[in-house]
């Protein structure tokens, strides 16, 4: 069975590098697949991603459309 894809942005390394990479290591220890780096860089992989999980605070709501025509679920805040 093929591992599912999370991918988790970051916007200001200063206050979440620290936070988001103990959540990808739990998320890895579980099992999934995990993306983390800028929305400039994450933006650039998307396209290879069938289908993934997609967490990002974030207002742009027609790159979220976008990357749901891409298969991805997006979860923003």
């Amino acid at each position: 069975m093929e591992k599912k894809t999370i991918i988790l942005t970051i916007e200001i390394g200063d206050r979440e590098l620290v936070p988001k990479t103990l959540l990808a290591l739990e998320l890895v220890k579980q099992g999934f697949r995990v993306y983390m780096g800028s929305f400039r860089a994450i933006h650039e992989i998307h396209k290879k991603i069938n289908s993934c999980v997609f967490f990002h605070k974030s207002s742009y709501r027609s790159r979220i459309r976008k990357y749901k025509k891409y298969g991805c679920s997006c979860c923003n805040s």
